[in-house]
């Protein structure tokens, strides 16, 4: 279903269905001297809801909002928290060490930008 589609059927705003509407989270490198790039997307789809920050190697959400059946108010009991580990983390033990964490940033980013020499070199000394 479309916004367009919603609003010409007359539908307000309060009831789309959230699992009607795809919404998908970007991660970026910004820097000065190479711009913006983007370092990876994905779906957010339920149990996560709204993004709420990061502190690498982890994403932090939300749940998605549960409204009481008969009052169509948020259930404030049901508030969770969900964590995603970024991907360029995935199968590593935590807790990160910095020099570690430090390595796999600079190697995503050159990843990113396409310069795998260094990417390679960023990670080469980090031990098994």
């Amino acid at each position: 279903t479309s916004l367009s589609n919603l609003s010409s059927n007359n539908t307000s705003a309060t009831e789309i269905n959230e699992h009607d509407v795809e919404i998908e989270l970007y991660t970026l490198f910004a820097t000065s001297e190479n711009g913006v790039f983007m370092q990876d997307s994905f779906p957010i789809k339920p149990p996560f809801g709204s993004f709420l920050g990061i502190i690498v190697p982890r994403l932090f959400f939300r749940n998605t909002i549960n409204l009481t059946n008969d009052s169509n108010t948020i259930d404030s009991n049901a508030v969770k928290l969900y964590t995603k580990v970024m991907r360029d983390f995935v199968g590593i033990s935590e807790p990160i060490d910095e020099s570690i964490k430090s390595a796999l940033i600079d190697f995503s980013y050159n990843i990113t930008l396409g310069k795998l020499d260094e990417a390679y070199r960023s990670v080469k000394l980090i031990g098994n």
